[in-house]
């Protein structure tokens, strides 16, 4: 099972496939997928970034899409684009000579897919950008880790415990002493919102 996904709710999409008896390929979310590991679940071929050769884009028509995108965001919230942010948001998607093809919007990964599919060239320098681990994946092997996290999965995310973690969060609240209510700064918890390094073009 494949996934290409830059954002998730709760992350159904990597539990259900081992559930299936089938493999999972793709992006890592760490916000999610952090949670999942730490219960013993096998993710390490999942990607954090699908680098491809920056080369490949118009980096000035790049950067212009990237500055638009993020104008439309910091106005749809009452805030202002400042010099720096950019920077911050292309810095976060460049690596050297390569750029996150999850930092792309639709128009310019499409561009890269067809220049894949048509080059055996360019398919040899997107293995030694991306990573040979991530194109390539060995189905024998993966054998063992699909039984293991399957019964994982079926172990710490069933029914019964999703009913104890509930009841734990309801008697932590419940046991908690009353104290004044307090609410963080609405510009603080704005920044982290909008923070350039996040910025994606498919998510505007």
């Amino acid at each position: 099972i494949l996934t290409t996904s830059i954002a998730e709710g709760f992350g159904l999409a990597f539990l259900e496939p081992w559930l299936a008896e089938r493999m999972l390929a793709g992006r890592a979310l760490p916000e999610i997928t952090a949670e999942f590991q730490a219960a013993g679940i096998e993710l390490a071929n999942l990607y954090g970034r699908l680098d491809i050769p920056l080369e490949w884009l118009d980096q000035e028509v790049f950067a212009n899409k990237v500055r638009v995108g993020l104008e439309k965001n910091y106005i749809s919230y009452g805030s202002h684009l400042q010099p720096a942010d950019l920077d911050r948001a292309m810095n976060a998607a460049i690596n050297g000579d390569c750029v996150d093809f999850g930092c792309l919007d639709e128009e310019l990964q499409q561009e890269v897919i067809r220049k894949v599919k048509g080059s055996s060239t360019a398919r040899s320098e997107l293995q030694g950008c991306a990573g040979s681990n991530i194109l390539e994946i060995d189905l024998e092997k993966m054998r063992p880790i699909i039984k293991n996290n399957r019964a994982c999965i079926k172990r710490n995310y069933n029914l019964e415990q999703y009913g104890k973690k509930l009841a734990e969060i309801y008697r932590e609240v419940y046991n908690s002493p009353v104290e004044e209510v307090s609410a963080l700064s609405q510009r603080e918890l704005l920044a982290h919102f909008l923070a350039p390094e996040r910025f994606r073009l498919l998510r505007t």
